[in-house]
């Protein structure tokens, strides 16, 4: 069976004296521990026209090398490009991976995005400052005391609410911004197709919250909304009156209950970050929401929560 081998440079240098001395192909393969087409495949990739040259013949290996690799490589200038414009509206690189059939018409994996991010021209960049969480961690802040009385708890949802199988089921929360800032985001999101809602509210009162909870949901179906233990819900029965959703209150301390609200804050703090006021121009939030709806999410099999509206609104 045939072996072949990959010569280097030294292995090239002793081809080269060995040629001086008159010493045959099969008698180098035979010194060097080779199989004799190695070298007569060497002879034949590499001679110029002055005959064979060891350094010659190792320039000509590392520039075939060089132009393979470049030929087969996806990350074009293009790519780059996308890959950075992409960044910049917050999608992450499993996003950015699965707009590559469409925009290019080959695929690009997420750990490809993340090598280049990673390399010294991706550092250079400064593209990991664009991804979300820029290498940091996050700690869960500590809940509000439970306020709200007689609230309906979780456990009493049933399990065709749970297991997100239908539309309609919301899940509620606010987003504070800087410490004695008014204003707070009011985030509404639903679980099955994760289509958010994001309201300004000037203050934490139940009235107020309730009113832009009833506003937002006006126009979508709403089979139950999931709520913290805030003060600021306190007025759920008012808003599942108007609305028609059965009211579910999570555990105390029990945030992840509602996982899918928390998460989509956690995404929300890449346009508004912690400690910052909170902007109270509408335009400005509903950019941030149109950015995340028309987002590609890897649960929802890369498509967009906006592509999902069509099920989440009432019929006419």
């Amino acid at each position: 069976m045939k072996r072949y081998h990959h010569l280097t440079v030294f292995h090239r240098r002793a081809i080269g004296q060995l040629l001086k001395q008159g010493v045959s192909k099969t008698k180098i393969a035979t010194i060097l521990g080779v199989h004799r087409t190695t070298i007569y495949r060497e002879f034949r990739r590499n001679r110029s026209g002055f005959g064979y040259c060891c350094f010659i013949a190792n320039d000509m290996t590392q520039h075939r090398r060089l132009m393979a690799n470049h030929k087969r490589s996806k990350l074009t200038l293009d790519v780059k490009r996308f890959i950075r414009a992409k960044l910049i509206l917050k999608l992450s690189p499993e996003q950015i991976a699965s707009l590559f059939s469409n925009q290019f018409g080959h695929t690009f994996t997420a750990q490809s995005i993340y090598r280049h991010i990673r390399s010294y021209e991706g550092h250079t960049l400064g593209l990991r400052t664009l991804l979300r969480r820029k290498g940091k961690r996050y700690f869960a802040s500590s809940s509000r005391r439970a306020a709200v009385r007689n609230r309906p708890s979780i456990d009493c949802r049933p399990t065709a609410f749970s297991d997100r199988s239908t539309f309609g089921h919301w899940e509620a929360d606010l987003m504070e911004g800087a410490r004695k800032q008014a204003g707070s985001l009011l985030v509404l999101v639903e679980r099955k197709s994760r289509y958010t809602l994001i309201r300004h509210v000037s203050n934490k009162k139940a009235a107020s919250v309730s009113k832009a909870i009833i506003h937002a949901l006006r126009r979508f179906q709403t089979l139950s909304i999931t709520y913290d233990n805030g003060c600021e819900f306190a007025s759920y029965k008012s808003v599942a009156q108007a609305t028609g959703g059965e009211p579910f209150f999570c555990h105390p301390y029990h945030a992840w209950e509602k996982g899918t609200v928390e998460n989509t804050i956690g995404l929300i703090r890449e346009y508004c970050p912690k400690g910052e006021p909170v902007s109270n121009r509408i335009t400005e939030h509903r950019k941030t929401q149109n950015q995340l709806n028309f987002r590609p999410r890897k649960t929802l099999g890369f498509q967009s929560p906006h592509s999902l509206l069509p099920f989440l609104l009432k019929p006419i």
